[in-house]
């Protein structure tokens, strides 16, 4: 994303990524669903309670299915 011109923001784990938005207040937010200190999912509802990052869009990525390396893609609202 980088080489497209985007700037990025990377987080070692959830906390790490909700203080990163909390401060940056990115355009969008792309997350594993699988983080190290909870689920992408229960970070989520931390943005989105917040009122500063509630509108930001939030796209999961995983890439772990059935024991193969795949990518999933998923919009979270």
């Amino acid at each position: 994303m980088e080489v497209a011109g985007f700037e990025v923001f990377e987080a070692e784990n959830a906390a790490a990524g909700i203080a990163i938005a909390r401060k940056e207040k990115p355009d969008i937010i792309i997350m594993d669903v699988r983080l190290p200190d909870m689920r992408g999912s229960e970070a989520a509802r931390i943005l989105r309670q917040d009122k500063e990052t509630s509108g930001i869009p939030i796209v999961f990525c995983d890439c772990f299915c059935n024991g193969r390396r795949q990518r999933r893609d998923k919009t979270y609202n």
